[in-house]
């Protein structure tokens, strides 16, 4: 029993040492640099909420602890498969989207460990953080609570934790399933931003800019992981073995001694890649070890400066965007006020079985990787690594009967620009009327539909020429915007004219008949 023991405690530690230290999106002091280029973006462009500079240490030292063990496995959304970080070692764990709003899982005795980050906080600052010194729950709600009832510095520190989650929706490795420990080019080029150590060009590239202005926090996560799961690599996600149809380069140049990949969007070309040689076959990149965004190679660096020059702009404005929508509900709020939470569990008396939790699950893991169950194992990584394509294919049979939830599903997965496909609709409630939506990271559409009286429904979507070439979402809500059953992705082929980021706000949400017929 000792040695079980012992053996557990040596894998509990030796997992916390290699995924603490290398498991993290952008480290936690380019998270506070980030965020605090958001609260400058905020303030420049909002009048009729300023932001009091007092509070802003607490929403920096928030965005900091998000990352406090294990809180971090939470910390991945991929877009296409609608799942969080899902690997063969450290399991299942929930999508950065959920986990912003999942008050019972941040409760949970695993995340009552102490947290290892440093504050920036001073003695003083802290005392104001008092009443919450022992809480997990750092979710949206619990946020707007505390603004609520007064408690700012509680709720800016809380916000703090929820902008660290969007600003990491901004890198590919999070967003395309890829745990990347310890080898992330973009995450250990990205570190050497901080406060103290500011991108000279950033601010230049937020001249003219504005937030992203969406109607839900969900939406945010949506807009910003498709934008990066859709336009760049990680590491270990380049070519048709990833599991995801994009990127995809438009052309080749050369880099000295290698050829780079290149796409364009509206801010010119950016390079997604650096290869020995260059191979296109049909419309994806088909690539081996000789190619990768790698950093320490002859003039690599150019790949990982492109893609901070857009990711990084890109989370500065969504973040800018959620702190804008952040003062709208908790003013919203005001007027209906949110009860109090349930009693939180003691902190001390829980350390132990956090412990015990959070160490048994890698234990579990690992014993399967070395037992005869790691077939098993494989099996489930491959169910959830299709999931995305079982929603789509669920409902094709008019004899089914176990499914019981609304649930929608379209003929194809990848289009053509051009093309046309059919989303179907089964189990809604019968004669309502929702709206169908089409969105992507530059692009917003709906209609309405109306469900037949047999919970069913059938539209076209036409994808013009103009459509430019990435993900796209659809799904169906109600008249209170709540989604309806699962979305599903459909990919689209072929470049059109591209559209500026700046004219997709909140304005545009509003349905385009003149882009897409639905």
């Amino acid at each position: 029993m000792h040695s079980r023991k012992i053996l557990g405690a040596a894998v509990f530690l030796g997992a916390l040492f290699l995924f603490t230290t290398t498991s993290f999106a952008y480290e936690g002091d380019t998270h506070a640099y980030l965020t605090n280029e958001a609260v400058n973006l905020f303030s420049k462009l909002s009048t009729s909420t300023p932001f009091d500079s007092a509070l802003k240490d607490y929403l920096l030292d928030g965005s900091r602890h998000e990352d406090s063990i294990p809180r971090w496995m939470n910390h991945f959304y991929d877009p296409v498969h609608d799942t969080g970080l899902s690997d063969s070692m450290l399991g299942t764990w929930e999508a950065s989207k959920a986990w912003a709003n999942d008050g019972n899982n941040q409760n949970k005795l695993t995340y009552k460990v102490p947290s290892t980050i440093a504050s920036i906080l001073s003695a003083i600052q802290k005392k104001k953080l008092s009443g919450i010194s022992s809480d997990t729950d750092f979710t949206w709600r619990e946020a707007i609570r505390h603004y609520v009832n007064g408690e700012k510095e509680s709720a800016m520190f809380a916000l703090g934790h929820i902008l660290h989650l969007i600003e990491d929706a901004s890198v590919p490795d999070h967003t395309r399933n890829d745990p990347h420990p310890g080898d992330s080019p973009y995450e250990n080029w990205t570190q050497q931003f901080t406060l103290a150590r500011p991108d000279p060009e950033l601010e230049d590239r937020l001249e003219g800019k504005t937030p992203f202005y969406f109607n839900g926090l969900g939406i945010y996560f949506d807009s910003l992981a498709e934008y990066s799961n859709s336009n760049f690599y990680s590491k270990d996600t380049i070519g048709v073995r990833s599991r995801y149809n994009f990127p995809e380069p438009e052309y080749f140049v050369t880099c000295g001694e290698y050829k780079c990949g290149v796409k364009k969007d509206t801010e010119g070309e950016y390079k997604i890649l650096m290869s020995n040689s260059a191979g296109l076959f049909g419309n994806f990149v088909v690539v081996g070890d000789n190619a990768s965004i790698f950093l320490n190679k002859s003039g690599g660096d150019i790949i990982i400066k492109d893609y901070w020059s857009r990711l990084s702009t890109k989370a500065v404005q969504h973040a800018a965007g959620v702190f804008t929508l952040f003062f709208k509900e908790a003013e919203a709020a005001s007027k209906n006020p949110i009860s109090v939470v349930p009693e939180k569990k003691s902190f001390f008396g829980s350390i132990t079985d956090a412990i015990g939790n959070f160490a048994g699950s890698v234990i579990n893991k690992v014993r399967s990787a070395f037992s005869g169950s790691n077939n098993q194992e494989s099996s489930e990584d491959t169910a959830i690594a299709d999931e995305g394509n079982r929603e789509n294919q669920v409902g094709k049979s008019e004899d089914a009967t176990t499914e019981v939830s609304p649930t929608i599903f379209s003929d194809k997965q990848i289009v053509q620009s051009g093309g046309i496909i059919t989303v179907n609709g089964v189990h809604f409630s019968a004669d309502d009327i929702l709206s169908l939506h089409l969105e992507s990271a530059f692009f917003s559409s709906s209609t309405p539909i109306v469900i037949n009286a047999s919970g069913k429904f059938a539209r076209e979507v036409s994808f013009g020429r103009e459509f430019i070439s990435g993900n796209y979402t659809i799904f169906v809500d109600n008249a209170s915007g709540t989604r309806i059953g699962n979305k599903i992705i459909v990919s689209v082929l072929g470049a059109g004219k591209e559209k500026s980021v700046e004219q997709e706000t909140s304005s545009s949400i509003a349905t385009k008949t003149t882009d897409t017929t639905i």
